[in-house]
């Protein structure tokens, strides 16, 4: 059974919350594709964490985009969703040697610029914030995005939890929003606004809920052995990436014939997708004949 899972919840006391379970996706792209353990792994796990989180907050189907790039030890990242559950993330080729070797020590990323663009279907252009960002987490820093360019009351948590190899053992994110308007205010309701208020604006430091066995275990815990959220849907979780071996050919056809010799190996070009990792061998001879 697939336990990678994104759960959305609505409250009358008027909290919106979103929960993701992500574990085996974070293995595979962080793990499996990327090569990464400890340090390094955790924050693409919370990256992945975030941008699946965020993603739900959309007005609309669509692609959102987070990345940031910077001078500490991961230089540039970049992670994928759609709302719907599918992700993938991507660490640039120039950085992805010293990413795999980096030891733990220092700020994963230092200064630098976060970069969330929101593409909805129908729509020509995508919506893009760029916030200037000091040295953070992930959660730092889309909580930055919340509050500074989204103007929202919500904050974001994740937790990765790593085995004595750095390898993931358990993922578990979450996402609480207050929601504009009047909301049902019974004395429950009254608790839980009281208890949310705590999580969004008192930087509630939010621990080990990675080991929780289920949501509603975590919002216990959260809010006080409370069950305030209707749950609207589940989504499944999973890894997805459009790159194809025509789009590469179609690409490396629209280039001259001197621009490919200078890329070829043997006569043939190897490309690698930055972000699943796959290569693709592309014969100069497949190309003759259509190059510009």
């Amino acid at each position: 059974m697939n336990q990678d899972i994104m759960s959305r919840y609505v409250s009358d006391a008027g909290l919106a919350l979103s929960m993701v379970r992500c574990s085996s996706v974070c293995k595979e792209i962080g793990q499996d594709q990327h090569g990464l353990r400890g340090s390094a792994l955790r924050c693409v796990a919370e990256a992945v964490c975030n941008a699946l989180l965020l993603s739900t907050r959309m007005k609309g189907r669509g692609l959102l985009s987070w990345s940031v790039s910077g001078s500490g030890a991961i230089p540039q990242l970049r992670v994928d969703a759609i709302g719907l559950g599918q992700v993938r993330a991507m660490i640039a080729a120039d950085f992805h040697e010293a990413v795999e070797q980096w030891d733990g020590l220092g700020e994963p990323f230092g200064p630098g610029r976060l970069s969330v663009s929101r593409q909805i279907e129908g729509q020509d252009q995508p919506y893009t914030s760029r916030l200037e960002v000091e040295s953070g987490s992930p959660d730092s820093y889309s909580r930055f995005l919340l509050r500074q360019s989204d103007q929202v009351q919500g904050n974001i948590w994740s937790d990765v939890l790593l085995n004595d190899e750095g390898e993931i053992e358990s993922v578990v994110a979450f996402y609480l929003e207050f929601l504009p308007g009047n909301h049902a205010d019974t004395e429950a309701d009254s608790v839980a606004r009281i208890r949310g208020q705590h999580l969004i604006y008192d930087e509630f430091d939010v621990q080990n809920i990675a080991s929780y066995a289920s949501n509603e275990d975590i919002i216990a815990a959260l809010f006080s052995g409370a069950q305030p959220f209707q749950k609207l849907r589940d989504y499944p979780v999973s890894f997805y990436c459009p790159c194809t071996r025509e789009r590469y050919r179609d690409t490396l056809s629209g280039f001259s014939t001197e621009e490919l010799e200078k890329l070829t190996e043997d006569r043939c070009i190897h490309v690698v997708c930055d972000f699943c990792r796959k290569r693709y061998d592309i014969a100069l001879s497949e190309l003759e004949g259509e190059v510009s």
